[in-house]
């Protein structure tokens, strides 16, 4: 409902009211029902409504005596601005508001759909998420931006850009916003977005470029009154006179203690104690290096760069200050028969000693943690033997809160990668925490395990198989043998990985019963392949002879007697 009708039911309410000061409220209630509908039909009451102005303010003021006397402070910054848009051209600033509108919808068609993307509503101010290419080399107040804050003025590119890193200080973000805007007014034929991926992809060398001084600032000469006044001396005297030749000689005095009364033999036993006591600190120093030396390394701060890095490079803390793993659950595979495992609940700096559950090859895991912040999303590393990771499984963490550093106790916050958040409260200060996981990253970084290989059994390395044969040509009698003639084609059987022509033939020469075979050899092109039915899948050629004949071929036979084997 427009105000206008809202403030015509107001007045007949409160005439009511004036009317019967006795009444009850649900009498004035239901009085109100029955005029509403006059009420409703009266003429809309008069309102002012205000509307911000805060793009062209000065071009609604008209220059007059009294105007000006009216608001005395804000006429300098009026004319100031109404003379920098007077002298661009009424063609000059259509071009300019035709440009600024192409790469505007530019700039949200590409952006619009992050998450972090916003647009102010006089179209001015845009949140643009941006993604670091290296981190690491930027100073530290940087390493965490993931957005910054573009401002396009209204007569863009007439007036040039700029940017604010929100979050950041003012000196760590300074030379880096300055470095855009000289990037913006040296290439003024770049589009918005060209500017903030060039930014994006340039950051760590643009937050350390400083300006160019120019000869003007160069050529300053400070009068040598000005010099004495701040108790500096001449440049044509030195330390200690106009001795040239030790201008560059600077003498510290001596501290009050030193200069402290004593007679030679108290100093030469104060010299002589002072050695002793020396070389008995170098001793203890010695022994503490020993005994440091013989700590584990797991126990140290900050792990050692081997093995396979565990990290979340898209990692979202909200009110969390630190983050660290406390039991991690992992899938594994045995690297000799490729088997899956389950590995749960390993803590840190605990070995792990298990064994592969199809071929008994013992596997060793330790898992070395790290601290997660807003600065660092590694989760620690991973010592692996006789296996390899495949992913990560549900794994419990323990978030510390960000207001009063105080870490959620056990058994902490169950999580596991994927879009949805992990939350948790603090116990103390009751903030709600929350994080979430949408990537996992193993990386190797190097093959170096903690424990030496050779506590693990060596392993013979397997005779080089040869079968005398050549691909692109026939098997010999195309694979056939004496117990199947009209199969072309050999078998390798899961339980040795020989290669026989049939099961028969298998069971002639092994001592152990066959096991299906899931790989085969084509007869007519000697080709390795997965299991085929009835063809290869290579040449195309048929390798069981003609459909239907009876004979062996996993239980395809035929029914007809006419076309069945007669061999006893």
């Amino acid at each position: 409902m427009p105000r206008g009708y809202q403030i015509n039911v107001e007045r007949g309410f409160d005439a009511l009211v004036k009317a019967s000061p006795q009444a009850t409220l649900l009498s004035l209630v239901n009085a109100l029902d029955k005029r509403l509908e006059s009420l409703l039909t009266e003429e809309k009451a008069e309102t002012i409504k205000i509307m911000p102005n805060t793009s062209r303010m000065h071009d609604q003021l008209e220059p007059g005596v009294g105007k000006a006397s009216a608001v005395p402070a804000k006429a300098p910054a009026l004319q100031e601005s109404r003379t920098e848009e007077l002298r661009f051209t009424p063609e000059q600033r259509r071009t300019a508001q035709a440009r600024r509108d192409v790469e505007t919808r530019q700039l949200e068609a590409r952006l619009g759909r992050l998450p972090l993307f916003s647009k102010s509503s006089d179209g001015i101010l845009f949140q643009i998420p941006i993604t670091l290419r290296r981190p690491d080399d930027l100073p530290v107040p940087l390493q965490a931006v993931t957005s910054l804050k573009l401002f396009v003025p209204l007569l863009y590119p007439l007036c040039s850009c700029r940017i604010e890193i929100p979050g950041v200080s003012r000196e760590g973000a300074c030379h880096a916003e300055a470095a855009f805007g000289r990037r913006v007014k040296d290439d003024a034929e770049m589009s918005l977005l060209a500017h903030i991926n060039y930014f994006a992809q340039h950051i760590h060398t643009m937050a350390i470029e400083t300006p160019k001084v120019s000869k003007s600032a160069e050529q300053i000469i400070v009068p040598k009154e000005t010099l004495q006044l701040y108790g500096q001396k001449k440049p044509d005297q030195g330390p200690d006179g106009p001795d040239d030749d030790r201008s560059h000689i600077k003498i510290i005095p001596r501290p009050p203690e030193w200069t402290t009364g004593g007679d030679g033999e108290s100093d030469s036993d104060s010299d002589f104690s002072g050695s002793e006591e020396s070389s008995d600190d170098l001793e203890e120093e010695h022994q503490d290096s020993l005994t440091m030396g013989s700590i584990p390394e797991t126990a140290s701060a900050q792990p050692a760069e081997r093995g396979i890095s565990l990290s979340f490079p898209s990692l979202e803390l909200y009110n969390i200050e630190l983050l660290s793993l406390e039991s991690l659950s992992l899938s594994t595979k045995c690297t000799r028969c490729k088997t899956p495992s389950e590995i749960p609940n390993l803590l840190p700096s605990a070995p792990r000693h298990d064994s592969c559950p199809k071929c008994a090859q013992p596997c060793s895991l330790t898992y070395r943690p790290e601290l997660m912040h807003a600065n660092s999303t590694r989760a620690g590393y991973l010592d692996l033997i006789g296996c390899t990771i495949l992913d990560m499984l549900p794994s419990v963490f323990i978030p510390t809160c960000s207001t009063c550093s105080t870490a959620v106790p056990t058994p902490g916050v169950t999580s596991v990668r994927g879009s949805a958040a992990s939350i948790a409260i603090c116990r103390s200060c009751h903030t709600h925490m929350s994080f979430a996981l949408p990537e996992t990253k193993f990386m190797l970084v190097s093959n170096q395990s903690l424990h030496p290989r050779h506590l693990l059994p060596l392993r013979r390395k397997a005779p080089k198989e040869d079968l005398g044969i050549v691909a692109g040509q026939e098997l010999p009698h195309r694979g056939r043998c004496k117990h199947y003639s009209k199969s072309y084609r050999w078998f390798r059987f899961s339980c040795c990985m020989k290669v026989y022509a049939c099961d028969k033939c298998h069971d002639d020469a092994e001592a152990h019963p066959n096991e299906h075979a899931n790989r085969m050899i084509c007869g007519f092109c000697s080709r390795e392949q997965h299991y085929r039915p009835e063809e290869c899948g290579v040449c195309r050629k048929v390798v069981v002879g003609k459909k239907g004949s009876g004979f062996w071929e996993g239980g395809k036979g035929t029914r007809d007697k006419a076309r069945m084997s007669r061999k006893g």
